[in-house]
């Protein structure tokens, strides 16, 4: 009885779709596998919470991706559910012996450890390069620990310096006997890292986890496993989770997988299941939002399927405009909060700075707080670009004699985020470390208080603002390079991080210069102001066909198209209907909308 009113308490609190309900009926038998590919905004989480509450009779382990969803999840979901993070599990049984002796694997710690064995290659290469032969051994290391390989080996050594196909110059490629020693120097530092009486290297989370995975373990007293963002497992995660002899039901996004650069793969193309079903109604946006969305999907992402968006928010339009780290459009004055999505920490930190100190703008703030901004870390750089007198040394850039060797290292072996930091002292100088603490003295501590809200799409994973607004770093090219000529199999990751800032926003979305050239390609004439009308208007030619106005009420789409008004004081030419009108009666230069929306 207590079990029935429990589930009938909880069913009552949800909305729950065709697709839902399809998924909450469906049982599965003993070892079965279901995957449910959840595009952007569709209620996943809902679909979970309804399949346990119609099953209180059983029990379930969700495995959130990070702490934060599981403390929401907690919250959410019936009693029948426990929730846990996988490095939660792994604490348990692997991770509480390293207790004291856990943190970040650091260059610094490996610089030591290598300093004292032989060169890798011949004298005069490169690759004895003390730092360099340390980051090579660091991205071994995390290659391994990611993987779902019993050791180490030389596949576990990356190829080259760089990993980028645009930095062929001056790349420093190994030798097979080079890829060798190297293998060699990261097993003797993950033996260190294994040995609790040796901190010289630290253990770290990922490679606990690691040494769980290794340990086989069966996840015991659940009748079933619900497995969140099973787009972006590492292969040893997915290993683990393939493992159990227990119901699986996967629950992802293909097109939202942005941690591959971590070693994460999507599980779901791996793990093979009994039955797959699609959310595709999204609950967060309306369908002006969701256009956008699908014009990633379609164009650029290879999708078949459709996004839909909910008609709940039916006013719902989408302004036009171009924007950058150093020149965003903040004129527009609203109460809903607005947050400004990056690619890179670089232009956030740009922007930030001109929204803070440049407007003297108050209630910005950043998600994850001041501290996930780095700016510690920036001001060690900062320092070492200092004339010598000037310097305070950092432990971790000691070892470089200068600036310009740091700059050097973090080119030869492609390390992105320091180049992003490096670039920041560049371009600011000393001015920096007063931005800096004027940063941290002026910005909204309390996100929910903040009006606008800086962050990077990575960061912004999982939540959602009324008003987005997009930077233009989120596809980096060559300025000479137009947008049809990227290679879309390299820029993958990028259009998936695209989508996620995309389909952060609930009822306004501002577009960077790609979506308002693919919009423009694809429908030769530009729209703003695509509105989707309540059911009180009419399509203005289908009035005039039927030759009365008292005709009921169209409940179809309808549009507004008018000239598109930039941040740059310019308008753009193009058709302008200040009448709505539905799909058949748009203008034949907006044929590819009707088709899409046709669809839909």
């Amino acid at each position: 009885m207590q079990n029935s009113e429990s589930r009938m308490a909880c069913l009552s609190k949800l909305l729950l779709t065709p697709e839902k309900e399809i998924i909450g009926c469906h049982n599965l038998e003993n070892r079965q596998t279901m995957k449910i590919n959840a595009y952007a905004g569709t209620g996943k989480t809902t679909t979970l919470i309804a399949y346990a509450a119609k099953r209180m009779d059983e029990s379930f382990l969700y495995i959130a991706y990070n702490k934060a969803i599981q403390t929401y999840a907690e919250k959410a979901f019936p009693p029948n559910v426990k929730c846990q993070t996988i490095h939660s599990l792994a604490y348990v049984k692997i991770g509480r012996q390293f207790e004291g002796h856990l943190g970040n694997l650091r260059v610094k710690s490996i610089v030591d450890i290598v300093n004292e064995r032989p060169l890798i290659g011949e004298k005069g290469r490169t690759i004895n390069s003390l730092y360099i032969r340390a980051r090579f051994v660091y991205n071994a290391l995390n290659n391994f620990i990611a993987s779902a390989d019993p050791q180490i080996t030389d596949e576990h050594i990356d190829n080259s310096s760089s990993s980028s196909s645009s930095e062929s110059t001056n790349q420093l490629v190994l030798t097979h006997q080079e890829k060798m020693n190297l293998a060699a120097d990261a097993r003797c530092i993950w033996a260190i890292m294994k040995n609790v009486r040796d901190t010289r290297v630290l253990m770290t989370h990922d490679g606990y986890l690691k040494l769980y995975q290794l340990s086989k373990p069966q996840i015991q007293l659940y009748d079933c496993l619900f497995v969140d963002e099973a787009q972006d497992l590492t292969p040893a995660v997915t290993d683990i989770i393939n493992n159990q002899r227990v119901s699986k039901i996967l629950v992802g996004d293909k097109h939202q997988q942005i941690y591959a650069f971590r070693g994460a793969v999507n599980a779901m193309a791996k793990i093979e299941s009994t039955v797959t079903y699609y959310l595709t109604k999204s609950f967060r946006f309306g369908y002006d939002i969701a256009f956008i969305s699908n014009l990633i999907l379609q164009k650029l992402c290879n999708e078949k399927k459709y996004l839909v968006g909910n008609n709940k928010s039916i006013n719902n339009f989408i302004l036009l405009g171009c924007l950058d780290g150093r020149s965003a459009s903040i004129d527009k004055v609203t109460n809903e909060q607005k947050a400004y999505l990056f690619r890179t920490n670089y232009n956030l930190f740009n922007c930030a700075v001109q929204l803070i100190i440049d407007k003297g703008l108050k209630h910005v703030g950043f998600v994850g707080g001041k501290q996930a901004m780095g700016f510690d870390k920036i001001l060690d750089v900062f320092f070492l670009w200092l004339d010598p007198e000037e310097r305070r040394k950092n432990p971790q850039l000691q070892s470089f004699s200068s600036f310009k060797t740091l700059e050097k290292f973090s080119q030869e072996v492609a390390d992105g985020e320091l180049l992003g930091k490096i670039k920041l002292v560049q371009f600011h100088g000393h001015s920096l470390i007063d931005k800096i603490k004027h940063l941290q003295e002026k910005s909204c501590s309390d996100i929910n208080q903040a009006k606008i809200v800086l962050s990077t799409a990575h960061k912004a994973k999982g939540l959602e603002f009324p008003i987005v607004i997009l930077a233009d770093d989120f596809l980096p090219r060559s300025s000479d390079l137009p947008l049809e000529q990227i290679s879309l199999d390299e820029h993958r990751e990028n259009l998936n991080i695209l989508y996620v800032a995309a389909t952060r926003a609930t009822k306004e979305l501002i577009l960077n210069m790609d979506l308002f050239y693919l919009l423009y390609k694809m429908c030769r004439e530009p729209i703003y102001d695509l509105s989707f009308l309540s059911n009180m208007e009419q399509c203005a030619s289908c009035a005039i066909e039927s030759d009365s106005m008292t005709r009921a009420m169209n409940t179809e789409i309808l549009f507004k198209m008018k000239p598109i008004q930039l941040s740059c004081n310019t308008t753009t030419a193009g058709e302008y209907s200040p009448l709505p009108v539905c799909l058949k009666h748009l203008p034949e230069s907006f044929v590819s909308i009707a088709q899409l929306y046709q669809n839909l």
